[in-house]
């Protein structure tokens, strides 16, 4: 999915955009750390290529969105 796609899933008022990290897809989808996302329905960028978490890390923000991994502390639920 696209940063673009995905703001316009993006919940009102969500001022982050969600990721999480890992070595394979499978087992990032069953990560307890989704619960409270899914509970929001709260989409988050699963990325199983390590390319993808430096990416986002040297990027930082995305049309006024900061990416935030959500084994961060700085997650902010709209």
């Amino acid at each position: 999915v696209s940063l673009d796609d995905y703001l316009l899933r993006a919940a009102e008022g969500q001022t982050q955009i969600y990721y999480l990290t890992g070595l394979k897809r499978e087992t990032l989808a069953q990560h307890p750390r989704l619960v409270p996302f899914r509970q929001r329905n709260l989409e988050v960028l699963l990325l199983d290529d390590p390319v993808d978490e430096y990416g986002l890390v040297q990027l930082g923000t995305y049309q006024d969105k900061q990416l935030v991994s959500i084994d961060s502390a700085d997650v902010k639920f709209p």
